[in-house]
Formats: structure tokens, sequence, C-alpha cells
């Protein structure tokens, strides 16, 4: 992953669905949304990169036709998350780290 300048409470995470199980038949902003709400699910809120693109502006998030204009989900299988933990305790993102690392192993197991 890499980390921008500013805002410093902010960090891009960079995610290779090319490794996930289910790559060659899912587009990828689909995995990433799958990801997402699962996520979401376990308490963990992070916002897809799909979001910030003016390329998805009025579009539908898990639209493959996108892939190709959006430089936020790249053509071999890479999608990216913004984390902001500018409202968050060292305990609070302890935790939500913790999670996150386990909700992406369990998701990358299909």
């Amino acid at each position: 992953f890499f980390i921008g300048s500013l805002p410093r409470s902010t960090v891009w995470l960079r995610v290779h669905f090319a490794a996930h199980p289910r790559f060659h038949s899912t587009p990828t902003t689909e995995l990433l949304m799958s990801l997402w709400e699962d996520l979401a699910e376990h308490h963990v809120l992070i916002v897809p990169g799909t979001i910030f693109s003016a390329a998805s502006v009025g579009q539908d998030l898990v639209d493959q036709d996108l892939v190709d204009q959006d430089p936020l989900v790249t053509a071999d299988g890479d999608g990216f998350f913004r984390i902001s933990f500018s409202s968050a305790t060292p305990d609070e993102m302890h935790r939500a780290c913790k999670m996150l690392a386990t909700r992406v192993r369990v998701f990358f197991k299909g």
C-alpha cells in the first residue's frame, strides 16, 4: 500500500484481487465491494477507492466496464480502499487492524 502526504490521517490500501480464487470469474470491482461489505459487517468501516473516482459518478460501483476507465481499479486486478483514522483511538485502531487482517485472510480463502 502507499501513504499519501495529505491528510496524514489517511492511508490508501492496495489489494491484489488477482490472488483471489474467484478473480477469473468475478469482476475486480465486485470482489472489492464484496470485501467492503464483509468488513462493514465486522465493524471495520473503510471506503472503496472507486467512490473517489470521477469515472464512477452515476455508475453502478460493480460495473466491470469501469475497470478500463477507472485508475482506482487496475486492469491486472488491484483495487484500493481509503482508510481514515483521524477519529479513532489507538485501541480502536489496533482492534480494527486485527479485524481487517483476519477478514482479508478469510476473504482470500474463497
